[in-house]
Parts: C-alpha cells; structure tokens; sequence
C-alpha cells in the first residue's frame, strides 16, 4: 500500500496528523527540516499536526517520495 492509498478519504483526520508527527519522528525530522525537505513553510507543518489544516495531495506525495528514499538528512 503506497503513502497515498494510506491517506485516502476513509482515514480520519486525526489519523493522518498523528501520522505526520509519527512520520517526522521517525526519521529524526524536527518540524523545521520536514518542512523544508517538502519546500513548506515552517508554519505548514506545525499547522498539520495541530490539526488546523491538512496537506494537500501535492505535499502527500512530497512526503511519500521523502519516505521512500528513507528520509535522509543532507549533510
């Protein structure tokens, strides 16, 4: 199952922020480098996991392929 058959419209909400925050942590991401590995606003981010927005369809595949290619830092 890819990242955007996961975060299709049957996955509530709150599913997907928790996931968000749990897909950061996972690969050590502070808010700051997920947002900028996406090409976000800081502000993005953090709005997503408060649950005052959600990310687009756009941004749902960014952080597929991010997750794909396993989420490594640039040095």
């Amino acid at each position: 199952m890819t990242a955007s058959e996961k975060y299709d419209s049957k996955v509530t909400m709150k599913q997907k922020l928790v996931d968000i925050k749990t897909i950061r942590l996972k690969f050590g991401f502070t808010q700051e480098d997920l947002a900028r590995k996406l090409g976000l606003a800081l502000s993005t981010v953090s709005k997503w996991e408060q649950g005052v927005s959600s990310p687009s369809r756009l941004a749902w595949e960014k952080l597929e392929k991010l997750m794909k290619k396993g989420g490594k830092k640039k040095k």
